[in-house]
């Protein structure tokens, strides 16, 4: 890469911009699908609650890594360590004011994932310990944070353009669908970083499914969860939607190239493969989604 670009990569990327639009878009995803009306405030408290998560969680991975690992991101992630700290502060000001500006019915339905996000990122269970540091439960943290925190405003609302009053329950199966699919697809597309981080996870002594399942197993496993989540968020959005051939495009393409960009993904060690293209991805499958659903709409 050119090395005057270089730097302005590492910064869009180790700030955690990247990541917390990706975030951010993919909790835009859910409102234009079911019609509830857009709560821009939550949308820009899920990017600075993203960028507050993401930043202190290198932050404090890095401190602590073993010297001998630090290399590619790692020594990124050091060279610009006081910037990582300033926008973890920048971001927390912002999350806790934002916090204050949030219904009371959208802070209950916060604490799950919260929750979730302080004890994966933040030392403080027995021998100091966090929950990414026990085995296999990693990915699953990370899927369900992101579908809770993508559905917890509209979930909130308790109501939609497409769906009566009478059908929106966490009963509901269009509602569970929903959660179910963007549980899967996230668990689907962050797999391939359990790959790339299984040197620094064995030196840890977690284990991680990858590590259970085989390099070959694992692509299989994602293959199926992308084509089930995409069969899932198909059939439901025909449900809400109707048959509208535009956003059953821009659904189908959005798959395609998060299926590809999986496949792209075997044998790379290098992070802004991941941390850029797979998490672009994400931001990608959502801006298709986003515009597909809404020129359907018109």
């Amino acid at each position: 890469m050119n090395s005057g670009i270089r730097p302005i990569v590492n910064f869009y990327i180790y700030s955690s911009i990247h990541i917390s639009i990706a975030a951010a878009l993919f909790t835009l995803e859910c409102y234009t699908l079911s019609g509830v009306p857009i709560n821009l405030e939550y949308i820009v408290f899920v990017f600075f609650a993203t960028m507050l998560t993401y930043s202190v969680h290198r932050i404090i991975g890095f401190r602590k890594l073993e010297d001998k690992f630090i290399e590619g991101r790692f020594k990124t992630i050091k060279k610009y360590k006081s910037h990582i700290f300033t926008y973890a502060l920048i971001s927390f000001f912002v999350t806790v004011i934002l916090l204050f500006r949030l219904p009371q019915r959208v802070l209950l339905f916060l604490v799950l994932p919260a929750l979730i996000s302080a004890l994966y990122t933040i030392p403080v269970l027995a021998n100091r310990k966090r929950l990414r540091d026990f085995n296999y439960i990693k990915i699953i943290l990370i899927a369900l944070t992101w579908a809770c925190v993508a559905y917890v405003e509209i979930w909130s609302q308790g109501y939609s353009n497409h769906i009566s009053p009478s059908l929106f329950t966490l009963g509901n199966w269009i509602w569970i669908g929903l959660f179910i699919e963007k549980f899967l697809y996230i668990f689907a597309i962050t797999l391939p970083f359990d790959i790339r981080d299984e040197t620094i996870d064995k030196h840890t002594n977690v284990k991680t499914f990858p590590s259970l399942w085989g390099h070959g197993n694992t692509y299989k496993i994602i293959d199926f969860l992308l084509i089930l989540s995409g069969i899932s968020f198909l059939t439901i959005s025909i449900k809400l939607l109707g048959y509208r051939p535009m956003a059953i495009a821009a659904i189908i393409l959005a798959y395609l190239i998060s299926y590809w960009a999986v496949k792209k993904s075997k044998g790379k060690r290098s992070d802004l493969y991941y941390s850029g293209m797979l998490d672009g991805v994400i931001i990608l499958r959502s801006l298709l989604i986003i515009v597909g659903c809404y020129l359907a709409m018109i």
